[in-house]
């Protein structure tokens, strides 16, 4: 079995090729806890790895979760971020669900958002959980799958 500074050596070096690959000079800290892993990539300009919506960034932590648990009997979740884009993604997602409940509240009718990864869907169903005048639903199957925001009352 790996100790933890040998998973998180070998999650650094995996992710480290992967930069190699596509030409990115990019420094990457990885930390652990017990069934968490976070890695941060930190470089130039790495809107390449990043990609629409996060789309590429969520494909490679796709990519490393599946290598990081190889073998593995407990899965170790990997959360890979490159320039904090996912804490900006998080304030993003808030403020835009704040807005469309507050549309769907005024305008009392059900207003769709974009389709979500079940990642963002969480982040908006928790932004609006406190609020008494709307409530939210996924609807839809993946990849296409989205929240509604539906006026109480």
């Amino acid at each position: 079995m790996e100790s933890q500074n040998e998973k998180r050596d070998d999650i650094k070096e995996f992710l480290d090729r992967i930069l190699e690959l596509f030409d990115i000079q990019a420094t990457i800290e990885v930390a652990e806890e017990p069934s968490l892993v976070t890695v941060n990539i930190e470089g130039e300009d790495l809107s390449i790895l990043i990609g629409s919506r996060g789309r590429t960034l969520n494909a490679l932590q796709q990519i490393v979760n599946v290598y990081a648990n190889k073998g593995r009997d407990e899965w170790l979740k990997v959360i890979v971020d490159a320039q904090g884009y996912r804490e900006r993604r998080r304030q993003t997602l808030e403020e835009y669900a704040k807005k469309m409940a507050d549309q769907a509240a005024s305008e009392k009718r059900t207003v769709p958002l974009e389709p979500m990864n079940s990642f963002e869907r969480r982040i908006v169903h928790c932004s609006l959980l406190e609020r008494q005048d709307i409530r939210t639903e996924s609807q839809g199957e993946e990849p296409e799958r989205y929240i509604v925001i539906i006026p109480e009352g």
